[in-house]
């Protein structure tokens, strides 16, 4: 017979109400069903009722007798075996003790050690530590030093340092004779680049220096790729008057141009006076490959080091006064290079004259003897106004220097060439004009293929000498056999008489015309 339990025990409610709650489950066993999270929390939640009711009632010993016969009959319901009964209270006991959560977070008291993962003392991104016990904490910190690398010191990049810091040479310059600017022979087209230095080149630099030691006036445009590159001082030059980007190169400061647009760097530097020079690439990367294989000249059958890049030549040198390209002229007006020889001839000052006009090919040649105050000289300066010079060194007087100077442009372009060597002698300029073969043809060779004024010409020493020297100038620019085989040569005369008004120069000065027009 089953014990009556007053309904309305409050205990008995409570009691009955979290056991049933537990185990009152039909269709799952508790030997296979697993508790979930939410059981768990059913679970905690009847402990602290069951704890809560212990505290709250008191219980007589006969209503305990009671409470536990009617659990047992209750338990009776259930199949399971002790092993399960034991195991059962162990896996309660485990899920009814968890963590209590805090309400709020606990301050960190400052004698307590911090619970953070530790930071590698080697990063560089902590600069600065907390310290809890500083009393200024936003007082500035000294920034860690790193450590000084025990290598060697990293080079400075060669836009960021002068080119005379890298090569000791150009602080001390000097032309290929090692004359001094200092020097009345001074060159100042050469440079001296002493023996040792050329050991420690690399190929390209060889290559660039080769080429810049015999232009050192000349700004040069180096071909690499789609671009024409300036280096050194050239590249100094173009960023400082056309802001170009500066950048390095090897071991050299560098500014590039495009190829589509190197006419028109070209006359933005010939504008400005300064000569130009380009160097184009005389192969390509796939046959500079394929000639390093095929020249089995290196030992090991490898090529030599200075084989080991692009070739490259100088194509062409533009000047002020040799523009043969339409579109670089300045404007319409004719201008002029000239060769100029002085000598004294019984007292009197005789010149030797010839001068071109490269964008028509048209050469002239003047042989005469002057008065004193130089008025056929100063004639045709003020004609031709000459956009650029070539004196013999040495050989020039100072008044002819000064009648120069006050009726040329301040653009003009003045050479002094070496007698001689460079400014030919009469005999040298035959040769030279025997030996190129400028007019020879099939019906025709030697002096008699030449024009019949050059052949006139010839018996005059000064003239002919003027045209050796313009000859060898127009051969350092890669343009006089395109000029001179055209056979365009004549005389010209600083005063015509009785075919035309003509002014001499004072007259031309005093009436301030700049420009003027020769008659052809």
């Amino acid at each position: 017979m089953k014990p009556s339990i007053p309904s309305s025990s409050p205990v008995r409610n409570g009691k009955k109400k979290v056991n049933y709650a537990e185990s009152d489950d039909e269709d799952e066993e508790p030997v296979l069903r697993q508790r979930s999270s939410n059981a768990t929390g059913r679970s905690i939640k009847r402990r602290k009722l069951d704890d809560d009711s212990d505290d709250e009632f008191e219980m007589d010993d006969a209503t305990e007798a009671l409470m536990a016969a009617a659990d047992n009959v209750e338990m009776q319901d259930f199949v399971v075996d002790d092993a399960s009964e034991d195991d059962a209270p162990i896996r309660r006991k485990k899920s009814s003790q968890p963590r209590k959560p805090s309400k709020q977070p606990s301050p960190i008291a400052e004698d307590e050690p911090r619970q953070s993962p530790e930071i590698p003392s080697t990063s560089t991104a902590q600069q600065w530590n907390f310290d809890p016990d500083n009393v200024e904490p936003y007082a500035n910190r000294k920034t860690p030093q790193r450590k000084p690398q025990s290598g060697p010191a990293k080079k400075q990049k060669a836009h960021m340092s002068e080119p005379d810091s890298r090569y000791p040479w150009l602080a001390d310059i000097m032309d290929a004779d090692r004359n001094k600017p200092s020097s009345p022979d001074y060159d100042p087209r050469t440079l001296y680049i002493p023996p040792l230095a050329w050991s420690k080149f690399s190929p390209f630099e060889k290559q660039y220096w080769e080429i810049k030691s015999k232009f050192w006036d000349t700004i040069v445009f180096f071909k690499k790729g789609k671009f024409y590159e300036l280096y050194e001082n050239d590249a100094t030059v173009g960023h400082q008057l056309f802001d170009l980007k500066m950048t390095d190169r090897v071991n050299m400061r560098m500014v590039g141009v495009p190829e589509a647009s190197l006419d028109h760097w070209a006359n933005q530097f010939v504008a400005k006076g300064f000569k130009i020079a380009r160097v184009d690439q005389m192969e390509t990367a796939l046959g500079k490959d394929m000639r390093e294989r095929d020249e089995k000249t290196g030992k090991g059958g490898k090529p030599k080091k200075e084989e080991k890049v692009i070739r490259r030549e100088l194509a062409s040198v533009l000047t002020s006064g040799t523009l043969t390209d339409g579109g670089m002229l300045q404007d319409d007006m004719s201008t002029y290079c000239a060769a100029i020889t002085e000598r004294e001839v019984d007292g009197l000052p005789a010149f030797g004259i010839a001068f071109v006009d490269t964008a028509t090919a048209q050469f002239q040649l003047c042989d005469f003897v002057d008065d004193v105050d130089m008025t056929k000289f100063e004639t045709f300066v003020a004609q031709t106004r000459p956009g650029e010079l070539l004196l013999e060194k040495s050989c020039i007087s100072s008044k002819a220097v000064r009648i120069l100077k006050n009726n040329t442009s301040p653009t003009c372009l003045w050479n002094y060439l070496k007698p001689d060597k460079e400014f030919l002698t009469a005999d040298k300029t035959a040769l030279k004009i025997t030996g190129e073969h400028y007019f020879e043809s099939e019906k025709d060779s030697g002096d008699d293929a030449w024009p019949a004024l050059l052949r006139e010409a010839r018996e005059k020493e000064l003239c002919f000498s003027a045209l050796g020297a313009l000859i060898w100038y127009l051969q350092t620019l890669k343009i006089e056999r395109d000029l001179i085989s055209l056979g365009n040569f004549d005389w010209y005369d600083p005063i015509r008489k009785a075919t035309s008004l003509v002014l001499d120069g004072q007259s031309l000065i005093n009436l301030e015309v700049s420009r003027n027009e020769v008659c052809k």
